[in-house]
């Protein structure tokens, strides 16, 4: 693995000794590393901006698949790039399954963890994206979405703490043509 800036990754996708790149980040900047490896034809993994969804039929076992799907969304507090961040679930389980999710979000701790040994989930990782969390929820909260679980921390919490936050059936641009074939969605 190869981190860094501008010049280094320009450096990587045009050199000849990469058979493989697996780029993660924006659109415009994965435009870019496709268009170096093209000449030398390197094998190109991209994942751009992700907004990874999780389709839930009806024949599933509720509860297993419920917890899958919780740590799916919240593992490392959501902070990974490929956490699910949609639910796309039929309608005929949806109930049970919002329920099981609402119960698994409110049975974690989240917490310090280098303070205490029971906490299941840390602090978002920094002020920026902190607020960047606040503002969806302050979102999610002006246009009168229920929270199944979770939501805006209470005023005056110490730390970058969000207890796991579900949002239940929002619009999306797409929502009306899902809905229509699969049933109510839920966001993580």
């Amino acid at each position: 693995m190869i981190t860094g800036t501008g010049g280094l990754g320009s450096r990587i996708t045009s050199h000849p000794g990469f058979d493989k790149i697996s780029f993660t980040g924006s659109t415009p900047t994965g435009r870019s590393v496709m268009a170096g490896a093209a000449a030398t034809m390197a094998r190109v993994t991209l994942e751009l901006g992700g907004n990874d969804a999780a389709i839930v039929l009806p024949d599933v076992n509720v509860k297993e698949t419920a917890a899958q799907l919780f740590w799916a969304a919240f593992a490392n507090t959501g902070q990974i790039c490929l956490a699910t961040k949609r639910l796309y679930v039929h309608a005929d389980i949806y109930d049970d399954m919002a329920r099981e999710l609402a119960d698994l979000a409110a049975a974690v701790t989240v917490g310090d963890p280098t303070h205490d040994d029971d906490v299941d989930l840390g602090p978002v990782s920094n002020l920026r994206q902190y607020q960047t969390v606040l503002d969806l929820l302050n979102d999610c909260r002006d246009h009168g979405y229920r929270f199944l679980s979770g939501g805006l921390p209470d005023p005056g919490t110490a730390g970058y703490f969000i207890q796991p936050t579900l949002v239940d059936n929002p619009q999306t641009p797409h929502a009306s043509s899902a809905r229509s074939s699969s049933g109510p969605s839920c966001r993580c």
